[in-house]
């Protein structure tokens, strides 16, 4: 968008910490191959390739007067061999959601997808495995510090294997993030029953993701 102002954004409230909620259902869109949300596409992290030919979704829109801060994260859809999925929960929410995290500087996508699902999951991505599949660019706004925040959503699917070692931080220790294996079906199901009453934003992120699997396994290879 026209204006942005891209920043680092690490001392920046978490994205996905508890307490932040919506109140209304938002509108993921499809744009155009190569298309971005971003006045700067040169360093545009959603159109880079490959993300640049998958197909990616943009949901919300920065406030023109804010400055624009852009937290590019890696995120994964782990298939198991039976066909359920590896996702993580809290013991506050008890939703379903990817594993994933910020990528940090100078790490690639995949190396932040390997690191953030072992340190939330304790699971090891084989990553000859790893392909990726879509792209979310993911607007929130910031009144108090006049700041829009965009989140560039790069998911993987990929499999994995236990063995690895648990890190988190304090946000995911305090709400009890852990690991699990669930069904497709039932990830949505117990997604949107949490959706019905309050609609945190990474959970209607991550339920559209779901979705999307549902609706288009052919397409996207599963």
């Amino acid at each position: 968008m026209m204006g942005e102002k891209r920043t680092h954004v690490s001392s920046v409230s978490q994205p996905d910490a508890p307490g932040v909620s919506l109140v209304q259902p938002r509108e993921y869109v499809l744009v155009a191959p190569g298309e971005s949300s971003c006045d700067t596409r040169a360093t545009d992290p959603a159109i880079a390739e490959p993300w640049a030919s998958l197909p990616h979704f943009v949901c919300g829109a920065p406030v023109p007067e804010y400055e624009c801060a852009t937290r590019p994260s890696s995120r994964g859809i782990v298939m198991n061999p039976d066909g359920t999925l590896l996702l993580a929960t809290t013991d506050e929410l008890h939703e379903f959601v990817f594993s994933g995290g910020e990528i940090e500087h100078g790490e690639s996508d995949l190396a932040a997808l390997v690191r953030e699902v072992e340190e939330e999951t304790g699971w090891l991505v084989d990553q000859a495995t790893a392909r990726p599949i879509l792209s979310i660019d993911d607007y929130h706004t910031r009144d108090a510090m006049r700041l829009s925040m965009r989140q560039v959503n790069r998911y993987f699917v990929c499999q994995a294997r236990p063995g690895g070692s648990m890190h988190l931080d304090k946000y995911e220790a305090v709400a009890g993030l852990h690991a699990v294996t669930c069904s497709l079906d039932d990830a949505i199901a117990a997604n949107e029953a949490i959706l019905a009453q309050r609609r945190y934003f990474w959970v209607e992120r991550d339920t559209f993701v779901l979705k999307l699997i549902r609706d288009r396994r052919e397409k996207f290879g599963f």
